[in-house]
């Protein structure tokens, strides 16, 4: 058994009436403003990951590695989730 990562941000159940928006607030500038501070907490985040391990070294065997699970997110992806439509 093996983990399948961190996981992300998925939207699929967003709707247009937020549990925790305020009753006056217009519904699309609650969804922009849930939007932006995703983005405000995830870019500065992720970009700061990145620049730490961008020149890590990596073996054959951990990219073989690598592209392998890439390629059961893409079969899970297309075969069992809900954001993959045809």
């Amino acid at each position: 058994k093996e983990s399948r990562g961190v996981g992300g941000i998925f939207f699929d159940d967003l709707c247009t009436r937020p549990a925790l928006a305020p009753a006056d607030r217009d519904d699309r500038d609650a969804l922009m403003d849930f939007c932006l501070e995703c983005l405000d907490t995830f870019a500065p985040t992720y970009t700061s990951i990145v620049r730490r391990r961008k020149d890590s070294p990596f073996t054959p065997v951990q990219k073989e590695w690598q592209q392998m699970r890439r390629g059961r997110y893409v079969e899970f992806n297309l075969m069992y989730d809900r954001g993959t439509k045809f």
